[in-house]
């Protein structure tokens, strides 16, 4: 053999001994991982058997392991809230609680007098109204004239020391608390008259122009039964109507064509003032008050389907009327829906 082939050979057999011990250590780890997994799945299967033993156990003494450690953290809890309700930070009875109970709703409470508490207790501006109204109505209730229940009412809106809240309540008092004898407007007119700086963007004005040759006054004539027409300008909204004093002589009051244009019937003859307010483009509420004399009409009274509409409406059981009072058969009282 030359020098050369047994070079060839001795590299050879080196490459071939290179070979053979790393497929050695190859399987070497192979076996190692394996044996590592058996491990672990030998380890999950004692916690496995341990857990089931632990239940059983838990079972058998009616307590975990862990209990000893909770029922500390539980008794330490207690005797810190107890230690805050001692120095006035937690309210009684609220040891141990992770929710309080709710509050009272005070909503027609009649100890609830104070705006301010009102405000705090009831939240959206809308209870305010309502509570506020129940109160006026209880005062009536007592004996109180409708005089004294107003001052009430605007005493309670005028109390309130968030002056943006209160309007807000006088905005929601009427479309969306109902009313009883005592009407928005009537309240609006008050505050203006006393409280002028209290109502914002609330004014007094004159928008219903006379027609027929009529001169510009606050006083206006017509008979009973007979329409009366009453011409504004187009671009404001008519918002409400009320009689001052809360006479109810039976009445109609409603849009006409063309466009602007009021009718208002009186069914019974008297003097009345009467409250019309409108909001104008700019975001006014724009209040007047006109008075109308009414006089006796002998003849007979027309037919106006709003009427008829209204009868229907206020009719009971089996289209019988609803019971009155002995001293109201004369009057005829229709709700107002502008």
């Amino acid at each position: 053999m030359t020098e050369e082939e047994a070079e060839e050979a001795a590299g050879f057999e080196r490459r071939h001994a290179a070979e053979i011990e790393e497929e050695g250590r190859r399987h070497t780890s192979i076996d190692a991982e394996g044996e590592l997994e058996r491990l672990f799945e030998d380890e999950e299967d004692d916690d496995k058997v341990k857990g089931l033993n632990w239940d059983d156990e838990r079972k058998k003494r009616g307590r975990h392991p862990d209990d000893e450690d909770d029922t500390e953290d539980g008794e330490a809890a207690a005797a810190a809230a107890a230690e805050a309700q001692k120095q006035g930070f937690a309210a009684d009875g609220s040891v141990g609680k992770y929710f309080a109970d709710m509050p009272e709703d005070r909503m027609g409470d009649l100890s609830l007098t104070d705006p301010n508490e009102m405000k705090r207790a009831l939240g959206p501006s809308v209870r305010f109204a309502q509570h506020a109204m129940l109160l006026a109505e209880e005062r009536m209730k007592d004996g109180g004239s409708r005089g004294e229940a107003l001052e009430l009412l605007a005493t309670l809106y005028s109390g309130v020391s968030d002056t943006a809240y209160a309007n807000k309540a006088l905005r929601e008092f009427g479309h969306a608390t109902g009313i009883i004898d005592l009407y928005p407007l009537e309240l609006m007119d008050h505050l203006l008259a006393h409280v002028p700086g209290f109502c914002t963007k609330v004014r007094h004005g004159s928008f219903f122009s006379p027609v027929d040759g009529e001169e510009v006054s606050v006083r206006r004539t017509g008979r009973a039964g007979v329409p009366l027409t009453l011409r504004y300008d187009p671009t404001l909204r008519v918002r409400g109507f009320a009689i001052k004093g809360g006479t109810r002589p039976g009445y109609l009051f409603e849009p006409t064509e063309p466009p602007g244009t009021y009718q208002l019937v009186f069914l019974s003859a008297g003097t009345f003032e009467v409250l019309l307010s409108a909001i104008s483009k700019d975001g006014w509420l724009l209040i007047e008050q006109v008075e109308f004399c009414i006089e006796e009409n002998d003849d007979e009274l027309e037919h106006f389907a709003g009427i008829e509409r209204e009868r229907d409406n206020d009719a009971g059981p089996e289209g019988e009327p609803k019971s009155k009072k002995k001293d109201d058969d004369l009057k005829i009282h229709f709700p107002r829906r502008i």
